[in-house]
């Protein structure tokens, strides 16, 4: 299917103006196709006395400037704080999501799942059709296809692929704790083992070990568990890392390349490192500054393909050591297993962000040189109903280089929740999200400098997930919610390595979705989904592999 292209955008040259792009959010947008109804009234909730509701066996509670989901013994299972000291209103639907007053949607776990850009009046709900912008649903584009989908299940929300050394592609799932192995690139899959009742965080090492590591509650206090699994031998048992009654809730690790594993928590700023030699996981390592709302937030890992790099990236929500709000980087040394002294992100002082929660994190990546690239949105520079400018910073030979300001805007919580980021071999960085009436993809190409395009009208007027991965080299596939043929389903478009295709990729059955994970081997990606409406059902969890040969 042909697509309306949008052209570069190269560093200076704005093709897409912001008061265009503000524009756009008050055309005529696709309606939803409503299940259950949502609830008719706003749960107002003025104060810290509000009577908390009651909702899928939580219980939600809001207070100045957060909402809060705690279980039946009164602990917090998640939280969902944003900027200002209002406390959030929010309507209920019937399967589950909660849509709070500014129009960000929750899913079950509390993660952002989409926004709902209001119109002029203050109405979430969109009306109109755009109808057919891409010359139909059903066209082809040639040789690479995406394959007939295989159904996978009982789990729900994929939440990461990862791949082995034998080339089995591992979906894991935070919805019902299941965890699933495809059969190599086949299209097949082995049965879904469930390994833990609640989120969790996978790593895996050069031998193949995965490390899953995974929040529980016991009684009055909130723990750290961990289960390996072992070629050969299969998943452990739980090991107890820690346990206090202090409330944490996002978890993010990486792996080097001696199978050394650090985990950091958000809220109490303390890491763990599992030591691969005497497999045992040592005491908690203080010396983060604390989260929540008083020193830290979106708390970030991320190590490179190689495993010989890994960082530690956050947000400083207040000053710590009389330093600015600002991003910071630390970096992993694998021989004392400590955090080396933290940096500060140039032109990153002054930085918000829009949410903290469940999921919310930094859009960071490592490549093989051991070069880190950070994104951002720039607060201070709004250029209209709430969008600000997107700026990136990355290392050059291990010192940071002053940050690039993008052409590109995002809407307050989009890139803490909902963009993409990878990075290959050869140290080219792509950054994707969806905003409402544009995908972007923001690049960093090695030898070449910063690069951005707008090359695809998304026709949505929400801001959802992106996902983005590369394959064979430079190219790249890109996923995104839009509208194809009159149709709300999941979109696809590929990167041949300088530029964008001119037509989507179809994916089969054109299921809506907002949840999706993404990644690629050995040429390969496999795109694994779950169909679900905003206001309807699941309709199953599915996988597809991109076949494309190689060029």
């Amino acid at each position: 299917m042909t697509i309306q292209k949008r052209g570069s955008l190269t560093t200076g040259l704005l093709l897409l103006s912001a008061s265009v792009l503000i524009a756009g959010l008050a055309q005529a947008q696709p309606s939803f196709v409503p299940g259950p109804a949502p609830e008719s009234n706003w749960g107002a909730a003025p104060n810290d006395t509000a009577a908390p509701v009651k909702k899928n066996n939580l219980v939600l509670a809001a207070k100045p400037g957060e909402l809060t989901a705690s279980n039946a013994d009164g602990m917090v299972v998640w939280k969902v704080r944003r900027l200002g000291s209002a406390a959030p209103s929010w309507k209920r639907l019937d399967n589950g999501l909660i849509v709070l007053d500014d129009g960000m949607v929750l899913d079950k776990c509390g993660r952002a799942l989409t926004r709902l850009h209001k119109q002029p009046g203050g109405d979430t709900n969109q009306a109109g059709d755009p109808g057919d912008n891409s010359g139909g649903r059903g066209g082809k584009r040639g040789d690479p296809y995406w394959s007939a989908l295989a159904e996978l299940g009982p789990g729900e929300n994929p939440k990461e692929v990862l791949f082995d050394s034998q080339g089995n592609a591992w979906a894991f799932f935070n919805w019902g704790g299941t965890v699933q192995r495809s059969n190599g690139h086949d299209g097949t899959w082995q049965p879904p083992e469930t390994i833990w009742g609640s989120t969790a965080v996978p790593v895996i090492d050069a031998d193949d070990n995965i490390t899953l590591l995974f929040k529980f509650i016991r009684g009055r206090s909130y723990g750290l568990g961990a289960r390996r699994y072992e070629p050969g031998t299969g998943w452990s048992g739980i090991t107890d890392i820690y346990c206090s009654s202090s409330f944490f809730q996002n978890i993010t690790a990486g792996v080097d390349l001696n199978g050394n594993v650090v985990a950091v928590i958000d809220e109490v700023g303390l890491s763990f490192v599992y030591d691969a030699a005497s497999g045992t996981w040592g005491p908690p390592q203080s010396g983060l500054p604390p989260g929540g709302s008083f020193g830290s937030a979106l708390h970030t890992v991320a190590n490179n393909r190689s495993r010989t790099a890994i960082y530690l990236a956050y947000l400083a929500t207040r000053d710590y050591d009389w330093e600015p709000h600002a991003l910071y980087v630390h970096r992993f040394d694998s021989d004392s297993k400590q955090w080396l002294p933290r940096q500060m992100v140039p032109g990153s002082w002054g930085i918000s962000a829009g949410c903290y929660g469940p999921g919310c994190n930094l859009r960071v990546a490592v490549d093989d040189f051991g070069e880190v690239t950070v994104f951002w949105r720039r607060i201070g520079r709004s250029v209209g109903s709430g969008l600000q400018q997107v700026c990136a910073a990355r290392t050059q030979n291990g010192v940071w280089q002053l940050p690039h300001a993008f052409q590109a805007t995002c809407s307050c919580g989009n890139m803490e929740s909902f963009a993409d980021i990878d990075v290959n071999e050869s140290g080219d960085v792509l950054c994707v999200f969806a905003e409402a009436g544009s995908f972007h993809a923001l690049r960093y190409r090695a030898g070449v400098g910063w690069e951005e395009e707008n090359p695809y009208d998304v026709y949505w007027p929400y801001s959802t997930r992106s996902r983005v991965c590369f394959y064979q080299g430079a190219h790249a596939a890109a996923t995104f919610y839009g509208v194809a043929g009159g149709d709300d389903q999941l979109l696809s478009i590929l990167y041949d390595g300088t530029t964008w295709e001119n037509e989507l990729l179809d994916i089969p059955e054109g299921w809506p979705t907002f949840y999706q994970a993404i990644a690629a081997d050995q040429g390969e990606p496999v795109l694994i989904f779950e169909g679900a409406e905003l206001y309807g059902g699941s309709h199953g969890t599915w996988a597809t592999w991109l076949r494309d040969a190689a060029p």
